[in-house]
């Protein structure tokens, strides 16, 4: 809660978020906000998934945890591009999560790959080249400010 004096009068700013309980609450930039994963069913390479993702949501998933993952897991019907790549395993939006899943042997340093969520090893990943096509899991963040106003005279 932030309070100022403008003009004699006190003002009071509340901000605070809503989520859905079948989204993934995370904090960012001092706020609760919500993650909501989305499934695209366009077959793309993971750099044009990364690119649509950035335009029309956030970025590709971001699988922070098993909660993620047990999220995105039943959206999977086959194979979908997540926001993992190739350059000693980051995240597409940069973030530093370390939770990993991937399916025994899969996670050997090899070059232009990408991670794909998969349903025949449920919930586990596969690492596959980044040029294949596959449909995808964005992510979007969503945040629900509000500001309440109370003037008090003097």
């Amino acid at each position: 809660m932030v309070t100022c004096t403008v003009n004699d009068f006190w003002v009071i700013v509340i901000s605070y978020a809503v989520y859905n309980k079948s989204t993934a609450p995370t904090y960012k930039d001092g706020i609760n906000a919500t993650w909501n994963f989305t499934l695209i069913q366009k077959n793309m390479i993971w750099s044009d998934a990364q690119n649509y993702c950035r335009h029309s949501y956030t970025d590709l998933a971001t699988v922070r945890n098993k909660k993620d993952n047990d999220l995105i897991r039943p959206m999977v019907t086959s194979q979908a591009w997540i926001g993992l790549f190739q350059d000693t395993w980051k995240w597409s939006d940069l973030s530093n999560s370390s939770f990993r899943n991937w399916k025994n042997g899969q996670n050997a340093n090899k070059n232009n790959t990408c991670a794909l969520a998969q349903v025949t090893w449920p919930g586990t990943w596969d690492m596959t080249p980044c040029d294949e096509k596959h449909p995808f899991i964005c992510y979007d963040v969503h945040t629900e400010n509000r500001k309440l106003n109370v003037w008090f005279s003097k």
